[in-house]
């Protein structure tokens, strides 16, 4: 994949790192867990730019239901019908199982499955 080696070789580089997420708190995090050991130095680099693209990805899906509907502004329940919808997002269902209880009208779920980006 393009993206995958441009993420690798920008990993390379010692300065120059693009991401916007703080590489000293992907680091914090990661050194939180007391079952990972030393970390090389690339590495919250690339945990940092895969959040970067996963965030992307989902933030895309979330405007392009809200256009579908109409939507002013993005919700918590449109969230939550993303990843109830898309397959890719499974894993995060636990995660929004209470949003409706936050208020709001129920979303009706419908399929957003994606192609995934080339």
């Amino acid at each position: 994949n393009a993206e995958y080696m441009g993420i690798m070789e920008a990993s390379k580089r010692k300065k120059g790192h693009d991401s916007r997420i703080p590489l000293a708190k992907v680091k914090k995090i990661m050194q939180s867990n007391k079952e990972i050991g030393k970390i090389s130095q690339t590495t919250p680099f690339i945990i940092a730019k895969s959040l970067e693209l996963f965030l992307e990805d989902l933030a895309d899906s979330v405007v392009r239901l809200a256009r579908e509907r109409s939507e002013a502004k993005i919700t918590p329940t449109l969230i939550k019908s993303i990843i109830d919808t898309t397959p890719k997002y499974k894993f995060l269902k636990p995660s929004v199982a209470d949003v409706n209880s936050i208020g709001g009208k129920r979303d009706q779920p419908t399929d957003h499955s994606i192609q995934e980006r080339a």
